[in-house]
């Protein structure tokens, strides 16, 4: 008698077999065998550049403390805008500090 072959279904999952099940055992593979006696080629010459970084010069930066932030212009909407910010920030912040030591 010979055995039918039936097509796997459409939604049928096929499993490989996976690398530790092909691998060799220790017992089916020999040493490598290295004559250690035998120089290292030197390297070719295309990898013995040498890498040039231009640096730029740096830019000059506005002198401000960090305490004072960026100049904020207040004769802009941007400006108003900003300083309104940066009040209320303070005061809730303030809040958050008093409601803090309340407790």
């Amino acid at each position: 008698d010979e055995e039918e072959e039936h097509p796997a279904p459409s939604d049928s999952v096929v499993v490989a077999p996976t690398a530790t099940d092909q691998a060799p055992s220790a017992e089916e593979t020999e040493p490598i065998k290295t004559d250690e006696s035998a120089a290292t080629p030197p390297p070719h010459h295309a990898y013995r550049t040498t890498a040039r970084i231009s640096i730029p010069a740096p830019v000059p930066m506005p002198s401000w403390t960090d305490s004072e932030g960026a100049p904020v212009s207040t004769d802009t909407e941007l400006g108003g805008y900003v300083r309104e910010f940066e009040t209320r920030v303070r005061q809730d912040t303030n809040d958050i500090y008093t409601r803090l030591d309340d407790e």
